[in-house]
C-alpha cells in the first residue's frame, strides 16, 4: 500500500485499493479519468484527497458535497476515510456516476450517495441548498465559478474546501466579488505540506458567514463563461 496514505485503517487502506482498481478497470471502458497509471491514481488522485482529511469537521453527522466529482475525488476517498460523515457526490456526466454508484455498491459505502445533476441545478433545490457543512471540489473550473456554485449549498458556518495549483494569485483576485455575493469568507490559500507522492497544492479555505443571494448560482455554465466580477 502507498505510504503516502496516511490517518486511515488498514481495513480503510484495503478499501482504497479496490477503488483505485475500479477505477483502473473503468478507465479501460470509457474516459473515467485522464490519469491511467496505479501510482498516479494512488498519489495525485487518492493521497491528494486524504490531505484534506485534517479540515473536515472532527465531530461526527456532518454533511460533505463534492462538486463536478467526476471518478469520485476527492468524495469518495475522503467517505472511506470518514465513515462518520455523509458525502454527496455531483456530477453532470452520467457513465461517471454509473461508476460512482458501483463503488459505492462493491465497496459498500452506505455514507455516499451519487447525485445525476448539474451543480447549479442543485445548489438552487432546496433539498441542497445551504443543507452541507462542508463543499468540496477538485479541479473543476476557475474559482470565481467554484465560489458561486458551491458556496449556496452551505449553511451558516459551513466551509469550503477547494484544492488549487501553487499560482493562482490572479484567480484568487478575480474571485472576490463571487466570494462576497454568495456570503463567504476567504480565510486562508497556503499551500499544503509536501509529500513525496503528491503534487505542489494550495488549499483555498472559504467560510460561510452570510446566507447566499437568492440569484446565485446562476444558469448551468454562466458562471464559467461570465465570472461575477469579471
Amino acid at each position: 500500500m502507498p505510504v503516502c496514505w496516511d490517518d486511515v485503517t488498514t481495513e480503510q487502506r484495503a478499501q482504497l485499493a479496490a477503488y483505485r482498481d475500479l477505477i483502473l478497470d473503468s478507465n479501460r471502458k470509457f474516459n473515467l479519468t485522464a490519469i491511467r497509471e496505479a501510482d498516479a491514481i494512488d498519489g495525485r488522485l487518492i493521497a491528494e484527497s486524504l490531505r484534506l482529511l485534517p479540515y473536515l469537521p472532527q465531530d461526527p453527522g456532518r454533511r460533505a458535497v463534492d462538486i463536478g466529482t467526476g471518478a469520485g475525488i476527492p468524495g469518495i476517498p475522503l467517505a472511506i476515510a470518514r465513515p462518520d460523515m455523509q458525502f454527496t457526490l455531483i456530477d453532470s456526466t452520467g457513465k461517471k456516476v454509473r461508476f460512482l454508484q458501483m463503488v459505492v455498491d462493491a465497496l459498500g459505502l452506505t455514507n455516499v450517495t451519487p447525485l445525476h445533476e448539474r451543480a447549479e441545478n442543485a445548489a438552487q433545490d432546496l433539498a441542497f441548498r445551504e443543507q452541507f457543512d462542508v463543499v468540496l471540489a477538485r479541479a473543476v473550473t476557475q474559482l470565481a465559478a467554484l465560489a458561486e456554485i458551491g458556496l449556496p449549498f452551505l449553511a451558516l458556518g459551513g466551509r469550503a474546501l477547494f484544492p488549487k495549483g501553487e499560482i493562482i494569485d490572479d484567480e484568487l483576485a478575480r474571485a472576490e466579488t463571487a466570494i462576497d455575493l454568495t456570503g463567504g469568507a476567504r480565510i486562508s490559500a497556503n499551500l499544503l505540506p509536501e509529500i513525496s507522492c503528491s503534487g505542489v497544492t494550495r488549499l483555498i479555505i472559504l467560510d460561510k458567514i452570510e446566507p447566499s443571494l437568492a440569484r446565485y448560482p446562476r444558469r448551468p455554465g454562466i458562471p464559467e463563461h461570465d465570472p461575477l466580477g469579471g
